[in-house]
């Protein structure tokens, strides 16, 4: 008795020395923000009133996310922003306080003074670049053919390629393959001709491809000024070489005549606008086709009628984080039911429990699949 008397004490002891040890948790990080919501969608007052509320702590918690958004995320998925901004709404906000209120006319003003956990917010955000980055260093080829002549005909090529390499790309100057079948399918590519087999072949040396023209028009000295412009536009598709798979191909160019006081830096600040626009319009496609985030889960779900599938579907498209559902098959009450889905099946398993007009019962999972049968 004495002994394990010992023991136990012994134990509580190792366990209050561990528990002095151990680091504390950082302190939370919180930022007061003022912001308001207008709503004019409900003549009744609670309702607009509530609905303005809203819309003012999404503003909070926006100006917050503001504060940490890299270009990185911003570039690539501005509705994955948006989506985890509804999904974590009540997290983020630790206090909300209505400073001024008012109703006219079926409009509500609502002006608040809301805390945030700016801490937790940095934090999703953070977690979300690191999987939008691409993995593994994805190998690039960019080869891009200029159509003027001027001093520095490769600005288009060369300035592509930093912006590529500064991301994590792997990048590959087209005009440095000497393998002649190589080059000619990257030809073929500049001039919108397509062979898929052709195409796959350049997977020995790549995994994307950039290829195209880039196009400069000088326009001269302004009547009467020491002040020349120019305009430029790049034509030039991303397309992935084991599939043949085009992935974007948006045309960047000028917002109008650039200017400058020489003519060489009008044409370069021509081509450097036409590259950003480029890359603003290109890049968020090429990263979410990398990265795909998402992933196809089957529902299956037994004892479930017509109606109850039909229901089943619009409840599923509801939910922030589902991409999109296609029906697989359908036959004597079982329904299999393909889900794109951004998240943890964790998560999609327990909003599956939160359904009121189809209500579920989860029976088995696996890395990605889900049983459920309708309740009676």
């Amino acid at each position: 008795m004495n002994k394990l008397l010992l023991t136990m004490m012994l134990l509580g002891a190792l366990l209050l020395a561990v528990a002095a040890n151990a680091a504390p948790a950082p302190p939370a990080v919180e930022k007061v923000v003022h912001a308001t919501g207008v709503s004019a969608v409900n003549a009744v007052k609670d309702l607009a009133v509530a609905d303005a509320t809203q819309a003012a702590q999404r503003r909070a918690v926006l100006t917050v996310v503001g504060l940490y958004l890299t270009d990185g995320v911003r570039q690539a998925n501005g509705k994955m922003v948006d989506d985890l901004i509804t999904k974590r709404m009540a997290d983020y906000l630790k206090e909300t306080k209505v400073t001024d209120e008012k109703y006219a006319d079926s409009v509500a003003t609502v002006t608040i003074s809301a805390t945030v956990r700016a801490d937790l917010v940095k934090a999703d955000l953070d977690s979300l670049c690191r999987r939008l980055a691409p993995a593994g260093s994805p190998r690039i080829i960019i080869d891009i053919y200029p159509t003027w002549t001027s001093d520095n005909p490769l600005l288009a090529q060369n300035l592509l390629t930093q912006q590529f390499v500064a991301q994590g790309f792997k990048v590959i100057d087209g005009r440095t393959i000497t393998d002649a079948r190589f080059t000619e399918t990257l030809k073929m590519l500049r001039e919108h001709k397509r062979e898929t087999a052709r195409i796959a072949e350049l997977q020995a040396i790549t995994d994307i491809i950039v290829v195209g023209q880039a196009n400069c028009r000088d326009l001269g000295k302004m009547a009467d000024q020491d002040i020349y412009s120019a305009e430029a536009w790049l034509d030039a598709q991303v397309i992935k070489a084991d599939t043949g798979e085009i992935i974007t191909a948006a045309q960047g160019t000028t917002a109008g005549p650039k200017v400058a006081f020489t003519d060489a830096k009008a044409v370069d600040n021509a081509v450097r606008a036409a590259i950003d626009d480029w890359q603003a319009k290109n890049y968020a496609p090429l990263l979410q086709k990398l990265s795909d985030p998402t992933a196809t889960i089957t529902l299956s779900v037994s004892n479930c009628n017509a109606k109850e599938l039909a229901d089943l579907d619009v409840d599923l498209n509801k939910l922030a984080f589902v991409r999109q559902t296609t029906l697989v098959s359908y036959d004597d009450g079982l329904a299999k039911v393909d889900v794109r889905y951004l998240g943890d099946i964790k998560d999609l398993m327990r909003d599956l429990g939160t359904f009121r007009v189809v209500k579920l019962t989860i029976e088995t999972s696996t890395a990605n699949t889900v049983r459920a049968r309708v309740r009676p």
